[in-house]
């Protein structure tokens, strides 16, 4: 990833960092951020059987902007080029590539801007078991000094439930919530955990992603109200309605990368009328931009264009793109640039390493009290794996070498092998989806396999195993697991492949693997009740499955029925 003649300014208020104060309603004026000639380009890797390729694409191409005190909005067309340039501007992108020349105080941008600015995520992280004042009180804790007392703490916690019209919830746990407006309270709770800081300059990625357009209005209405206290909000978005664009103090459009529009937010309509498109009956200029992208709104010239749709669609995203370089508006942007340019290049480099108001010890104890408090809000989950251990672990640790042992250990085997093929097939299935996105970043094989190998460590302790000596039985186990996961996944497939409608392949799937199941693990059963469809067991990818692990466990083990008794003549052996 690479940038490439980036200048990127921050004007930022001076403020107390040891003391935070709060901020007052005559600190009306936030940070100014502006930068210059920013390009940022996206390594994919693609991955075939026998061919790996890395390929280079421009996520963004030369953008210009200057961001003022107020409401900002990023609009794209589809793609990621909106959330990126929000995450380049939060410094969330590759720091010592992208940031050289960024500004702050009028020197170089220090390296703990994302400790001083607030960032709330498109899915919110908010612990559905603690009540709204613990989720601010888990983010004050982590991000407030520990020098502030616990008194301002609450103050500050207050204030913000206050202003965020919390109060009424504040101490209802998340998950009590009611489903009419959860969504939207969910996320105001994760632009309060944001605020606790009290940033000079507020992101967020796609903050009405999943509300109604009346939760996404109050939403923003609630941002905009913000945005007048003091923070400057710099926000991405898809589509919004005409009351919610009404809001914006600055709209920015991207498209494949390129600046469509950099400007108010009540000029872009006349922007896009000078730029030829009849839009007199449209009043949102964020749809006009939709539908003179799709083609639904033609220049006057080109009404009767018959073009296909992607090529026209790329011609008119140049063109839009053309026509802002050559704008008055992206002049006048060039020029306040240029002068802010002039002014910082004789600023001497400062640089700074990142340093956070609490230690690392300090945000261990206060995630493991979080953890803890999530256990006792929802104690259904560890309840069950302890009854488990309890009840189901000296049962497979009296695995002795007796037939009744044999029996214990056989269904375990079948019980494991039922519940780790799930497991497995759901990784493979994940890391399938991961590859079908160009942008999605795979994770380490080893993360998506290690909780499959921990449970299988947990089980071979269970039945009372020296791991020391199996651990060939072991890693054949993993492996055994994992080829009935991608077999599974491949008959999926195959079976997917002929139908377009996908119910009817998930009851065909359904039908066969537990139809196979009983098969594969009942062969015991089936020799002496049902012989006549023994046979079906052969295109059961179960049978194949639990007949290795059945192998690899049991090989060369003797069973002898008889209890405390030497084998002999009359104690028949029974050798796999």
């Amino acid at each position: 990833m690479s940038s490439s003649n980036d200048l990127c300014s921050i004007s930022m208020s001076q403020r107390n960092s040891d003391d935070l104060p709060e901020t007052t309603s005559s600190d009306k004026k936030g940070p100014v951020l502006s930068f210059h000639n920013v390009s940022y380009h996206v390594k994919e890797k693609k991955s075939f059987p026998f061919d790996q390729k890395t390929t280079e694409e421009k996520g963004l191409w030369n953008i210009n902007r200057i961001m003022k005190p107020g409401l900002n909005a990023i609009v794209g067309h589809q793609g990621r080029g909106k959330s990126l340039l929000l995450d380049i501007l939060a410094a969330r992108k590759e720091p010592r590539v992208l940031y050289e020349n960024v500004w702050v105080h009028e020197v170089p941008h220090p390296d703990n801007f994302q400790c001083n600015s607030g960032y709330v995520v498109q899915d919110d992280i908010v612990m559905s078991t603690l009540t709204v004042r613990e989720n601010m009180w888990f983010s004050a804790s982590l991000r407030l000094p520990t020098t502030m007392s616990k008194k301002r703490k609450n103050k500050r916690i207050k204030k913000v439930i206050e202003k965020l019209g919390l109060c009424e919830v504040a101490d209802s746990k998340v998950i009590c919530l009611g489903m009419e407006n959860a969504h939207g309270e969910r996320k105001l709770i994760s632009i309060g955990m944001e605020l606790i800081l009290d940033p000079s300059i507020l992101f967020l990625n796609e903050p009405t992603t999943g509300l109604d357009w009346n939760t996404a209005y109050k939403v923003i209405k609630l941002l905009k109200s913000l945005s007048e206290q003091g923070p400057t909000i710099i926000f991405s978005i898809y589509h919004s309605q005409y009351s919610i664009v009404q809001l914006f103090d600055s709209l920015t459009i991207l498209a494949s990368g390129k600046l469509m529009y950099h400007g108010p937010a009540k000029m872009a309509l006349e922007y896009f009328k000078s730029a030829g498109y009849s839009c007199e009956h449209y009043v949102n200029p964020v749809e006009v931009f939709f539908e003179i992208i799709n083609g639904i709104i033609k220049q006057k010239s080109k009404a009767n264009n018959s073009e296909m749709p992607s090529k026209n669609e790329k011609s008119v995203i140049e063109a839009l793109a053309d026509f802002y370089t050559k704008s008055s508006i992206c002049g006048e942007t060039k020029s306040e640039l240029q002068q802010l340019s002039n002014d910082q290049n004789k600023k001497s480099l400062f640089r700074e390493e990142i340093s956070y108001v609490t230690s690392f010890g300090h945000q261990l104890i206060v995630i493991t009290w979080r953890s803890f408090q999530n256990l006792v809000g929802r104690p259904q989950p560890w309840i069950a794996q302890r009854t488990d251990s309890i009840v189901l672990g000296p049962r497979g640790g009296r695995n002795n070498q007796t037939k009744q042992g044999y029996s214990r250990l056989f269904f375990v085997l079948f019980f494991c092998f039922c519940f780790f093929s799930h497991l497995l097939s759901q990784v493979v299935y994940m890391k399938i989806n991961l590859a079908c996105f160009g942008g999605a970043r795979d994770t380490s094989p080893l993360s998506c396999y290690l909780p499959t190998m921990k449970y299988t460590i947990k089980v071979n302790i269970k039945l009372g195993k020296n791991l020391l000596a199996t651990v060939e039985t072991f890693f054949i186990m993993i492996f055994t697991l994992m080829m009935v996961a991608f077999s599974s996944i491949s008959m999926s497939l195959a079976i997917g492949i002929n139908h377009n409608d996908v119910t009817i392949t998930r009851q065909v799937m359904n039908f066969y693997f537990t139809f196979m199941l009983m098969i594969g693990g009942l062969p015991l059963y089936l020799r002496s009740m049902a012989p006549q469809i023994l046979w079906l067991q052969y295109f059961s990818i179960p049978y194949y499955g639990f007949t290795a692990l059945q192998h690899n466990e049991f090989w060369g083990r003797y069973f002898c029925p008889a209890l405390s008794i030497t084998c002999g003549d009359n104690c028949p052996n029974y050798v796999m």
